[in-house]
């Protein structure tokens, strides 16, 4: 008789396991952070090297001033521009205000407001006082601007972001930043802890053994071997939703937790032949994240303020070497 117990099969952590229904992640919880205006950014992945850095933390004792060897992974930051803000209550959306200029190459993506227009046939909008008066929550409207970036695409994402304090705070903070451009250097620093949100690597339709980790039966087995032995019992007569079955396989939206910023730079940084694998030349600004995070190259990747910060918080180690195809920087 075989055992009556065994472990489950796949991680209940990620549930759903549903095809993201956009690339661009979206941030349902934005905390709060003394001092800062905007509490996130926006950047595309470009890829994943290593540096060698001096130890630095008082906890590890003798260990203190030793070279370690890290993961990093780097994201072009180019500035996003503030298109317009968004008036908020109760979490229903009630108006928003738009720049008066707009970058053309928003006209991919949305249908900019013509010159010629009437407005015979149209309600009239309602007074910017009105929506001041009922709003509980403003945020921004921002674009990213890829064409200062190394990649090819011209199409910029939309996205809102949210603004630290009352409502009165965050209006006046929108009208500051209407139509101008925000670097990551005015939200984050160096050594600042973020929570990063992307969209995984997209694997498509995969079987259990690879989607779940099932394991692969017996070549006596009667039906099949990739895939699970049992599916459930007889009474209740459905498959519950915990059973590892086959389905869609990455391209999910997930959250990394306190992931610290090491290096801000500023200015390209490249390889003397060509870019980097994958994106192309890196232009702008960039960040230098510790550890690996979701998404494949060229990937948008939205950051923010950590919801649950760590205790302890050190600065940013010294890095005496970066890995770029064999350079050192």
């Amino acid at each position: 008789m075989g055992k009556r117990t065994r472990p489950r099969r796949g991680s209940l952590q990620f549930q759903p396991r549903s095809r993201a229904k956009s690339p661009i992640p979206r941030i349902r919880t934005w905390p709060s952070k003394e001092g800062a205006k905007l509490l996130g950014f926006a950047g595309y992945k470009v890829g994943l090297t290593h540096i060698i850095y001096t130890e630095n933390d008082p906890r590890l004792g003798r260990r203190v001033g030793a070279d370690k060897r890290l993961a990093i992974t780097i994201v072009e930051v180019p500035p996003l521009r503030i298109i317009g803000y968004r008036f908020y209550k109760n979490s229903k959306a009630i108006g928003e205000v738009l720049a008066k200029e707009l970058p053309k190459e928003l006209s991919r993506r949305i249908k900019l407001p013509g010159k010629k227009e009437s407005n015979k046939g149209k309600a009239k909008p309602q007074p910017v006082d009105f929506w001041k008066k009922s709003a509980t929550n403003v945020r921004l409207i921002v674009c990213t601007q890829p064409k200062l970036s190394g990649l090819s695409k011209k199409k910029p994402e939309i996205m809102e972001m949210a603004i630290q304090g009352k409502v009165e705070d965050q209006l006046k903070t929108a009208e500051e930043f209407l139509g101008k451009d925000v670097q990551a250097k005015d939200v984050f620093k160096n050594g600042d802890y973020i929570d990063v949100f992307a969209v995984t690597t997209g694997k498509g339709f995969q079987g259990a053994v690879q989607r779940h980790g099932v394991k692969i039966l017996s070549h006596k087995a009667k039906r099949g071997r990739r895939e699970p032995g049992n599916i459930g019992a007889w009474t209740p007569k459905r498959t519950d939703w915990r059973t590892p079955m086959a389905g869609q396989m990455g391209y999910n939206q997930r959250c990394e937790y306190n992931k610290k910023i090491l290096v801000m730079g500023e200015g390209g940084l490249n390889p003397k032949q060509g870019g980097w694998q994958g994106y192309g030349k890196l232009n702008g600004d960039y960040l230098f994240i510790a550890g690996s995070i979701p998404g494949p190259t060229k990937r948008l990747i939205r950051m923010r303020f950590p919801l649950r910060p760590p205790a302890k918080v050190f600065e940013s180690p010294s890095i005496t070497y970066i890995h770029i195809k064999g350079e050192a920087k």
